[in-house]
């Protein structure tokens, strides 16, 4: 559980120099799981009550388009967050799915006790603007790669972002969340 707790202490610091005493305080509220490869944390069009923190393996977020196809629109590697519940929910009801593709250990709490941990502790909830700030910045500029960028040079920044990945991950996943086929992303890959 120590090593647990040293992996999200530096997940924060990576973000922000929280003090010490403010996440001992949060950490005392989540509850520590380890969830199997292939298990959804959040569905699709099911309620979604809880923010979670990856602290090790590997999740991908994606939703089923019109036609009935998933597609991977985020990646999570070892020590991450997870976009915030409130972010991801539309009247309580998630619009992606969160899966493991690894082995994960993930920190979870109730929304609702993050966010009056947020109100009680003004540390705290200068952080979590600076840390939500972050990931928001990190999701337009995704989306500027995606709308400008060559594949290839996608795939150029997908590996910069996730180095090694491709090793765990079905190239299915990666090819969707880069908007190419498979075919293409696999003649990619062969250019190295």
């Amino acid at each position: 559980m120590e090593d647990t707790k040293v992996i999200f202490i530096e997940l924060f610091r990576s973000y922000t120099d929280l003090p010490l005493q403010s996440l001992d305080e949060l950490f005392s509220l989540l509850k520590i799981r380890t969830i199997n490869k292939g298990t959804d944390l959040v569905y699709q069009g099911k309620s979604s009550t809880k923010d979670y923190f990856l602290l090790n393996g590997i999740l991908r977020e994606f939703l089923i388009d019109d036609n009935g196809n998933e597609v991977t629109v985020n990646f999570y590697y070892n020590q991450s967050f997870i976009t915030p519940n409130f972010c991801r929910i539309e009247n309580k009801i998630s619009s992606f799915t969160i899966q493991a593709l690894s082995n994960c250990v993930i920190a979870e709490i109730e929304s609702a006790e993050l966010e009056k941990y947020r109100n009680r502790n003004v540390v705290f909830f200068n952080a979590s603007a600076l840390i939500i700030t972050k990931l928001f910045k990190d999701n337009i500029e995704r989306q500027i790669v995606q709308a400008t960028y060559s594949a290839k040079k996608r795939l150029e920044q997908f590996r910069a972002k996730f180095p090694g990945i491709e090793n765990y991950v079905p190239h299915s996943f990666i090819a969707s969340y880069l908007g190419i086929t498979n075919v293409s992303l696999s003649r990619l890959r062969k250019l190295k």
